[in-house]
């Protein structure tokens, strides 16, 4: 045989060697991926705490527990201004992660809302609760806690102190005759 076909015919079957090595690889990985993400049913509570600022002097802090064995989850939520006269709405809820980091529950969203420090009610603690399915559950490894401010509720806001306003205008008005206009109802 000639030493060039020789050479040839090799280099052809360490390439083939190689590329079967290649497309097996991946296959081997992925069937090692499939192991840790079909990890077993895991029992017992799982824990998590999660704490945010969504703007400067707003905070909010939570405290979640899962039990897996009846997907039980309970939660504390304090939703605090540190702000003279400025207060807000957020909302906050909790996802539930398989070993694969794929959502597999998520509890209802939990509204709370506080006022400024000089107006009263600027610290407030809210416990609230989801009931997730046993049989989901037992396969979470990881709570994830999500804090949302929420400025829609801002016009709930306006118009719960639109009277007020419309009040105060008129009686300046009144005194003043500077004839301001009521703020409108939306």
């Amino acid at each position: 045989m000639n030493i060039f076909l020789y050479r040839l015919a090799r280099v052809f079957a360490i390439l083939a060697a190689l590329a079967g090595l290649m497309v097996l690889a991946p296959a081997g990985a992925a069937n090692a991926a499939t192991a840790v993400c079909s990890a077993p049913a895991q029992s017992g509570v799982l824990s998590t705490s999660y704490g945010s600022d969504p703007t400067g002097g707003l905070r909010l802090s939570t405290t979640a527990t899962l039990d897996r064995s009846t997907g039980q989850l309970t939660a504390v939520t304090n939703v605090r201004s540190l702000l003279a006269l400025r207060g807000f709405t957020a909302s906050f809820f909790a996802v539930g992660y398989d070993a694969c980091g794929n959502a597999v529950a998520e509890s209802q969203p939990v509204y709370a809302g506080v006022n400024g420090t000089w107006l009263g009610n600027s610290n407030r603690n809210m416990p609230w609760q989801a009931n997730w399915d046993s049989r989901i559950t037992t396969n979470i490894t990881r709570i994830e806690i999500v804090h949302q401010w929420s400025p829609a509720a801002g016009l709930d806001i306006y118009r719960r102190w639109q009277p007020v306003v419309c009040t105060a205008v008129k009686i300046v008005d009144g005194a003043t005759g500077w004839q301001i206009p009521c703020p409108p109802v939306l």
